[in-house]
C-alpha cells in the first residue's frame, strides 16, 4: 500500500491526476542461456534474487532454450535469440492507460547485464519487425528506478535480451478515473 501511494503521488506530481491501479505483476527475468551464467560468481544479492524464481519453471526454461539452441546449431548455424516484440499496454487492455515499473535489482552487471527496456514511438520506421529500429530509447534498470509510461502506441516497448543474472521488477498498470 505504501508503494502504491507513493507511485500515485508521483503520477499526480507529473500531471496525471485521478488514476487507480488495475493490475500488478512481479517479473523475474533470466538470460536466454542460463548455463552461460556462473551462479557461484554472482553477488550475494543476485543469488537472493534467484530464490524468487520457481525452480521447476526455471529448469523447464533451461531445457527449452537448450533444445532450441541445439536445433538451431544443426539447421540455422546460429543460436536462438530472445526476440523483442514491441507492444503497447492498451493492446492488452483498454484500462491500461499508464504503466509504472519499479526496478528491484541493479543492472549494469551488478545483479544482471543486458535486459534493458526499449521504448519506441509509432513512427513508420519502427513498424517493420524485420528491420532495425530507427528511433528509440533503451532504459537500463537500477534498484529503485521508476519508469512511467503511457499505455498507447506512442510508447511501444519490449525487454531486450538478458546476458546474465536476474532482473526483478514490479509493474503496476493504472486506469484513469
Amino acid at each position: 500500500p505504501l508503494v502504491m501511494k507513493k507511485l500515485e503521488q508521483l503520477l499526480y506530481t507529473y500531471g496525471v491526476p485521478g488514476v487507480k491501479p488495475v493490475a500488478f505483476q512481479m517479473s523475474a527475468n533470466l538470460p536466454v542461456d542460463m548455463m552461460a551464467t556462473n551462479y557461484e560468481q554472482q553477488t550475494a544479492e543476485t543469488r537472493r534474487l534467484y530464490k524468487t524464481l520457481n525452480e521447476s519453471i526455471a529448469n523447464e526454461w533451461v531445457a527449452q532454450i537448450h533444445a532450441m539452441n541445439s536445433w538451431s546449431m544443426l539447421s540455422l548455424k546460429r543460436p536462438f535469440r530472445d526476440s523483442c516484440i514491441l507492444l503497447s499496454d492498451l493492446q492488452a487492455s483498454d484500462r491500461f492507460a499508464y504503466r509504472t515499473s519499479v526496478s528491484l535489482s541493479d543492472g549494469g552487471g551488478k545483479d544482471f547485464s543486458g535486459g534493458g527496456t526499449l521504448f519506441v514511438d509509432n513512427h513508420q520506421s519502427n513498424t517493420d519487425p524485420g528491420k532495425k529500429i530507427q528511433r528509440g530509447l533503451v532504459v537500463d534498470s537500477s534498484r529503485g528506478r521508476v519508469i512511467v509510461s503511457s499505455g498507447g502506441e506512442d510508447n511501444l516497448r519490449c525487454r531486450m535480451p538478458m546476458r546474465s543474472g536476474v532482473r526483478v521488477e514490479l509493474h503496476i498498470w493504472w486506469d484513469c478515473i
